[in-house]
Protein backbone atom coordinates (compact mmCIF):
# COMPACT_ATOMS: atom_id res chain seq x y z
CA UNK A 1 0.00 0.00 0.00
CA UNK A 2 0.96 3.57 -0.29
CA UNK A 3 2.39 4.97 2.91
CA UNK A 4 3.58 8.54 1.90
CA UNK A 5 3.66 10.71 -0.76
CA UNK A 6 5.77 13.70 -1.16
CA UNK A 7 5.67 16.20 -3.97
CA UNK A 8 8.01 19.10 -4.88
CA UNK A 9 8.12 22.01 -7.07
CA UNK A 10 5.26 19.81 -9.30
CA UNK A 11 2.39 22.00 -11.50
CA UNK A 12 0.73 24.84 -8.70
CA UNK A 13 2.57 22.70 -5.69
CA UNK A 14 5.78 24.04 -4.06
CA UNK A 15 5.40 21.56 -1.49
CA UNK A 16 3.43 18.81 -0.20
CA UNK A 17 3.59 15.82 2.09
CA UNK A 18 0.53 12.74 2.26
CA UNK A 19 0.85 10.57 4.94
CA UNK A 20 -1.21 7.21 4.44
CA UNK A 21 -2.44 4.43 7.01
CA UNK A 22 -4.40 1.28 6.50
CA UNK A 23 -7.89 1.45 5.73
CA UNK A 24 -10.22 3.84 3.51
CA UNK A 25 -8.20 7.69 2.85
CA UNK A 26 -10.00 9.93 1.11
CA UNK A 27 -9.25 13.36 -0.46
CA UNK A 28 -12.19 15.78 -0.63
CA UNK A 29 -12.06 19.46 -1.82
CA UNK A 30 -13.49 21.92 -4.39
CA UNK A 31 -12.45 22.08 -7.80
CA UNK A 32 -8.89 23.53 -7.96
CA UNK A 33 -7.92 22.30 -4.70
CA UNK A 34 -5.29 20.15 -6.20
CA UNK A 35 -7.00 16.80 -6.03
CA UNK A 36 -5.39 16.64 -9.49
CA UNK A 37 -2.12 17.49 -9.71
CA UNK A 38 -1.66 15.10 -6.82
CA UNK A 39 -3.12 12.02 -8.77
CA UNK A 40 -0.73 13.72 -11.85
CA UNK A 41 1.84 13.54 -9.56
CA UNK A 42 1.56 10.24 -8.52
CA UNK A 43 1.28 8.97 -12.07
CA UNK A 44 4.45 10.83 -12.84
CA UNK A 45 6.33 8.63 -10.34
CA UNK A 46 4.70 5.47 -11.49
CA UNK A 47 6.15 5.66 -15.07
CA UNK A 48 3.88 8.70 -16.77
CA UNK A 49 5.41 10.55 -19.60
CA UNK A 50 7.52 13.51 -18.33
CA UNK A 51 6.73 17.36 -19.35
CA UNK A 52 8.74 20.49 -18.69
CA UNK A 53 5.22 21.98 -17.87
CA UNK A 54 4.76 19.95 -14.62
CA UNK A 55 7.80 22.03 -13.45
CA UNK A 56 6.29 25.06 -11.30
CA UNK A 57 7.17 27.65 -12.38
CA UNK A 58 10.66 29.47 -10.88
CA UNK A 59 12.16 26.17 -9.84
CA UNK A 60 14.54 23.98 -11.66
CA UNK A 61 12.94 20.68 -11.24
CA UNK A 62 9.99 18.97 -10.28
CA UNK A 63 10.54 16.01 -7.36
CA UNK A 64 8.08 13.37 -6.81
CA UNK A 65 8.63 10.63 -4.15
CA UNK A 66 6.46 7.93 -2.93
CA UNK A 67 7.03 5.09 -0.12
CA UNK A 68 5.12 1.81 -0.48
CA UNK A 69 4.62 -1.34 2.09
CA UNK A 70 4.98 -4.07 0.34
CA UNK A 71 4.37 -6.40 2.68
CA UNK A 72 2.41 -9.64 1.04
CA UNK A 73 2.72 -8.66 -2.44
CA UNK A 74 4.85 -11.46 -3.95
CA UNK A 75 4.78 -9.98 -7.25
CA UNK A 76 6.76 -6.88 -6.58
CA UNK A 77 9.12 -8.27 -4.15
CA UNK A 78 9.94 -10.93 -6.73
CA UNK A 79 10.38 -7.70 -9.28
CA UNK A 80 12.93 -6.41 -6.86
CA UNK A 81 14.30 -9.78 -5.61
CA UNK A 82 14.92 -10.37 -9.66
CA UNK A 83 17.14 -6.90 -10.43
CA UNK A 84 18.59 -6.60 -7.26
CA UNK A 85 16.57 -3.24 -5.79
CA UNK A 86 15.43 -4.80 -2.51
CA UNK A 87 16.70 -2.40 0.81
CA UNK A 88 18.12 -4.84 3.08
CA UNK A 89 18.08 -2.86 5.67
CA UNK A 90 13.95 -2.50 5.36
CA UNK A 91 13.73 -5.51 2.64
CA UNK A 92 9.52 -4.89 2.01
CA UNK A 93 9.31 -0.87 2.05
CA UNK A 94 10.15 0.05 -1.45
CA UNK A 95 10.79 4.23 -2.34
CA UNK A 96 10.01 5.39 -5.71
CA UNK A 97 11.39 8.96 -6.60
CA UNK A 98 10.91 10.75 -10.07
CA UNK A 99 12.67 14.10 -10.77
CA UNK A 100 12.15 16.25 -14.10
CA UNK A 101 14.61 18.98 -14.85
CA UNK A 102 14.00 22.40 -16.49
CA UNK A 103 16.32 20.92 -19.58
CA UNK A 104 14.01 18.30 -20.31
CA UNK A 105 16.00 15.52 -18.51
CA UNK A 106 14.01 12.75 -16.49
CA UNK A 107 15.42 10.20 -14.29
CA UNK A 108 13.84 7.65 -11.64
CA UNK A 109 15.17 5.45 -9.00
CA UNK A 110 13.88 2.39 -7.18
CA UNK A 111 15.49 2.62 -3.37
CA UNK A 112 18.24 5.13 -4.75
CA UNK A 113 19.24 2.70 -7.59
CA UNK A 114 18.83 4.55 -10.96
CA UNK A 115 16.31 2.53 -13.43
CA UNK A 116 14.53 3.00 -16.36
CA UNK A 117 11.09 4.05 -17.27
CA UNK A 118 10.09 0.42 -18.37
CA UNK A 119 10.87 -1.17 -14.76
CA UNK A 120 9.38 2.00 -13.21
CA UNK A 121 6.53 0.89 -15.03
CA UNK A 122 6.26 -2.61 -14.58
CA UNK A 123 7.03 -3.01 -10.53
CA UNK A 124 4.50 -0.21 -9.88
CA UNK A 125 1.68 -2.14 -11.94
CA UNK A 126 1.55 -4.66 -9.48
CA UNK A 127 1.41 -2.10 -6.54
CA UNK A 128 -1.06 0.54 -7.24
CA UNK A 129 -4.67 0.50 -9.30
CA UNK A 130 -5.05 4.73 -10.52
CA UNK A 131 -8.74 4.35 -11.30
CA UNK A 132 -9.06 7.58 -13.90
CA UNK A 133 -9.56 7.39 -17.34
CA UNK A 134 -9.00 3.75 -18.04
CA UNK A 135 -5.28 4.54 -16.75
CA UNK A 136 -3.16 2.07 -14.86
CA UNK A 137 -6.05 -0.24 -14.35
CA UNK A 138 -4.83 -3.48 -13.49
CA UNK A 139 -8.08 -5.40 -14.25
CA UNK A 140 -7.73 -5.01 -18.04
CA UNK A 141 -4.37 -6.13 -18.05
CA UNK A 142 -4.02 -9.87 -19.45
CA UNK A 143 -1.55 -10.94 -17.25
CA UNK A 144 -3.33 -9.15 -13.73
CA UNK A 145 -6.67 -10.95 -15.16
CA UNK A 146 -4.53 -14.40 -16.02
CA UNK A 147 -3.19 -14.26 -12.06
CA UNK A 148 -6.62 -13.77 -10.70
CA UNK A 149 -8.09 -16.55 -12.77
CA UNK A 150 -5.03 -18.78 -11.01
CA UNK A 151 -5.31 -17.51 -7.63
CA UNK A 152 -9.54 -18.29 -7.62
CA UNK A 153 -8.75 -21.69 -9.35
CA UNK A 154 -6.30 -22.66 -7.21
CA UNK A 155 -3.12 -23.59 -9.32
CA UNK A 156 -1.20 -21.10 -8.96
CA UNK A 157 1.95 -23.60 -7.79
CA UNK A 158 1.17 -25.49 -10.85
CA UNK A 159 1.55 -22.56 -12.59
CA UNK A 160 4.83 -21.85 -11.74
CA UNK A 161 5.92 -25.26 -12.40
CA UNK A 162 4.21 -25.20 -15.83
CA UNK A 163 6.15 -21.65 -16.34
CA UNK A 164 9.80 -23.34 -14.96
CA UNK A 165 9.31 -26.57 -17.01
CA UNK A 166 8.06 -24.51 -20.42
CA UNK A 167 11.43 -22.18 -19.95
CA UNK A 168 13.28 -25.39 -19.30
CA UNK A 169 11.87 -26.27 -22.52
CA UNK A 170 12.51 -23.28 -24.32
CA UNK A 171 16.36 -23.47 -23.17
CA UNK A 172 16.67 -26.84 -24.33
CA UNK A 173 15.09 -26.02 -28.01
CA UNK A 174 17.44 -23.30 -27.97
CA UNK A 175 20.71 -25.56 -27.08
CA UNK A 176 19.12 -27.92 -29.69
CA UNK A 177 18.81 -25.48 -32.54
CA UNK A 178 22.33 -24.08 -31.84
CA UNK A 179 23.94 -27.71 -31.95
CA UNK A 180 21.95 -28.24 -35.09
CA UNK A 181 23.22 -25.21 -36.60
CA UNK A 182 26.65 -26.05 -35.35
CA UNK A 183 26.56 -29.27 -36.65
CA UNK A 184 24.92 -28.12 -40.44
CA UNK A 185 27.87 -25.27 -40.42
CA UNK A 186 30.52 -28.41 -39.56
CA UNK A 187 29.07 -30.24 -42.46
CA UNK A 188 29.17 -27.86 -44.91
CA UNK A 189 32.58 -26.67 -43.73
CA UNK A 190 33.40 -31.05 -44.01
CA UNK A 191 31.59 -30.73 -47.71
CA UNK A 192 33.66 -27.68 -48.53
CA UNK A 193 37.27 -29.05 -47.81
CA UNK A 194 36.39 -32.13 -49.76
CA UNK A 195 35.50 -30.66 -52.76
CA UNK A 196 38.93 -28.53 -52.29
CA UNK A 197 40.73 -31.80 -51.76
CA UNK A 198 39.43 -33.60 -55.01
CA UNK A 199 40.25 -30.09 -57.05
CA UNK A 200 43.78 -29.81 -56.02
CA UNK A 201 44.31 -33.69 -56.59
CA UNK A 202 42.76 -33.32 -59.67
CA UNK A 203 44.59 -30.16 -60.64
CA UNK A 204 47.49 -32.50 -59.68
CA UNK A 205 50.80 -29.22 -59.35
CA UNK A 206 53.29 -30.38 -58.81
CA UNK A 207 56.12 -28.09 -56.04
CA UNK A 208 57.99 -26.31 -58.16
CA UNK A 209 55.85 -26.52 -61.40
CA UNK A 210 53.96 -23.37 -61.35
CA UNK A 211 57.60 -21.47 -61.58
CA UNK A 212 58.56 -23.49 -64.33
CA UNK A 213 55.52 -23.27 -66.40
CA UNK A 214 55.86 -19.43 -65.93
CA UNK A 215 59.46 -19.67 -67.26
CA UNK A 216 58.08 -21.69 -70.24
CA UNK A 217 55.27 -19.33 -71.14
CA UNK A 218 57.79 -16.27 -71.38
CA UNK A 219 60.23 -18.33 -74.03
CA UNK A 220 57.53 -20.12 -76.02
CA UNK A 221 55.34 -16.37 -76.69
CA UNK A 222 58.50 -14.64 -77.55
CA UNK A 223 60.13 -17.32 -79.61
CA UNK A 224 60.10 -15.15 -82.64
CA UNK A 225 61.52 -11.80 -81.35
CA UNK A 226 64.40 -14.09 -79.39
CA UNK A 227 64.96 -16.01 -82.90
CA UNK A 228 65.60 -12.87 -84.47
CA UNK A 229 68.11 -11.61 -82.24
CA UNK A 230 69.91 -15.07 -82.08
CA UNK A 231 70.15 -14.89 -85.37
CA UNK A 232 71.65 -11.48 -85.52
CA UNK A 233 74.34 -12.19 -83.03
CA UNK A 234 75.06 -15.23 -84.99
CA UNK A 235 76.04 -13.41 -87.79
CA UNK A 236 78.18 -11.03 -85.95
CA UNK A 237 80.09 -13.64 -84.26
CA UNK A 238 80.74 -15.64 -87.63
CA UNK A 239 81.59 -13.21 -89.56
CA UNK A 240 78.97 -12.14 -91.90
CA UNK A 241 78.41 -8.96 -90.78
CA UNK A 242 81.37 -6.21 -90.63
CA UNK A 243 82.53 -6.84 -87.29
CA UNK A 244 83.14 -10.76 -86.57
CA UNK A 245 85.20 -13.62 -85.20
CA UNK A 246 87.40 -13.70 -88.45
CA UNK A 247 88.58 -9.66 -88.44
CA UNK A 248 89.93 -11.35 -84.71
CA UNK A 249 91.84 -13.77 -86.80
CA UNK A 250 93.41 -11.76 -89.06
CA UNK A 251 94.84 -9.50 -86.02
CA UNK A 252 96.25 -12.19 -84.44
CA UNK A 253 97.98 -13.79 -88.12
CA UNK A 254 99.09 -10.41 -88.56
CA UNK A 255 100.65 -10.13 -85.19
CA UNK A 256 101.83 -13.75 -85.05
CA UNK A 257 104.35 -12.71 -88.15
CA UNK A 258 106.20 -10.15 -85.91
CA UNK A 259 109.38 -10.99 -84.92
CA UNK A 260 109.46 -10.00 -81.45
CA UNK A 261 109.43 -11.34 -78.00
CA UNK A 262 108.42 -8.54 -76.25
CA UNK A 263 106.01 -9.28 -73.38
CA UNK A 264 103.75 -6.84 -73.78
CA UNK A 265 103.20 -8.46 -77.72
CA UNK A 266 103.46 -11.99 -76.35
CA UNK A 267 100.55 -11.12 -73.51
CA UNK A 268 98.38 -9.46 -76.45
CA UNK A 269 99.17 -12.51 -78.81
CA UNK A 270 97.67 -14.67 -75.91
CA UNK A 271 94.85 -13.05 -74.95
CA UNK A 272 93.87 -12.66 -78.61
CA UNK A 273 94.00 -16.45 -78.80
CA UNK A 274 91.72 -16.81 -75.59
CA UNK A 275 89.49 -14.45 -76.66
CA UNK A 276 88.63 -15.84 -80.04
CA UNK A 277 88.54 -19.74 -78.03
CA UNK A 278 85.68 -18.03 -76.65
CA UNK A 279 84.04 -16.43 -79.24
CA UNK A 280 84.30 -20.15 -80.96
CA UNK A 281 82.48 -21.99 -77.59
CA UNK A 282 80.42 -18.82 -77.19
CA UNK A 283 79.20 -18.81 -81.03
CA UNK A 284 78.28 -23.31 -80.31
CA UNK A 285 76.46 -22.43 -77.51
CA UNK A 286 74.29 -19.80 -78.74
CA UNK A 287 73.69 -22.02 -82.27
CA UNK A 288 72.89 -24.94 -79.87
CA UNK A 289 70.61 -22.51 -77.90
CA UNK A 290 68.59 -21.09 -81.28
CA UNK A 291 68.24 -25.04 -82.41
CA UNK A 292 65.81 -24.95 -78.70
CA UNK A 293 63.60 -22.37 -80.29
CA UNK A 294 60.50 -24.26 -81.59
CA UNK A 295 57.57 -22.45 -81.11
CA UNK A 296 54.52 -25.42 -81.27
CA UNK A 297 51.14 -23.74 -80.26
CA UNK A 298 49.42 -26.63 -78.96
CA UNK A 299 52.15 -26.49 -76.19
CA UNK A 300 51.85 -22.78 -75.36
CA UNK A 301 48.52 -23.14 -75.09
CA UNK A 302 48.58 -26.68 -73.02
CA UNK A 303 51.22 -24.04 -70.32
CA UNK A 304 48.69 -20.69 -70.71
CA UNK A 305 45.49 -23.24 -69.61
CA UNK A 306 47.94 -24.67 -67.09
CA UNK A 307 49.06 -21.23 -65.78
CA UNK A 308 45.27 -20.24 -65.68
CA UNK A 309 44.18 -23.19 -63.47
CA UNK A 310 47.17 -22.78 -61.03
CA UNK A 311 46.06 -19.11 -60.88
CA UNK A 312 42.82 -19.60 -60.28
CA UNK A 313 43.00 -22.41 -57.36
CA UNK A 314 45.63 -20.23 -55.77
CA UNK A 315 42.91 -17.13 -55.94
CA UNK A 316 40.17 -18.92 -55.04
CA UNK A 317 42.24 -20.67 -52.07
CA UNK A 318 43.57 -17.29 -51.00
CA UNK A 319 47.31 -18.41 -51.15
CA UNK A 320 50.15 -18.11 -53.79
CA UNK A 321 50.21 -20.04 -56.73
CA UNK A 322 53.67 -20.85 -55.75
CA UNK A 323 52.52 -22.81 -52.59
CA UNK A 324 49.12 -24.77 -54.01
CA UNK A 325 51.25 -28.07 -53.97
CA UNK A 326 51.83 -27.57 -50.15
CA UNK A 327 48.59 -26.22 -49.41
CA UNK A 328 47.26 -29.63 -50.89
CA UNK A 329 49.35 -31.63 -48.50
CA UNK A 330 48.41 -29.92 -45.64
CA UNK A 331 44.63 -30.03 -46.74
Amino acid sequence: MLRHLTVRDFALVREVRLDFDAGLTVLTGESGAGKTILLEALGLVMGDRANTTHIRPGADRSEVTAEFDLTGNTHALAFLADHGLIDADVPEQCLLRRMITREGRSRAFINGTPVNLSDLTELTSTVIDIHAQNEHQQLLRRAVQLDLLDQYAGVASARDEVSAMYRAWHESAARLTEVTERIAAARDRRELLDYQVTELAEASLQEGEYESLNTQFKRLSRVEETQEKVTASLALLEGESDAGSPEFTRVLRMLEEIDDAHPQLDAARELLRSALTHLDEATAELRHYGDTLEREPADLARIEARLDLATDLARKHRVRPEALAQHARVL
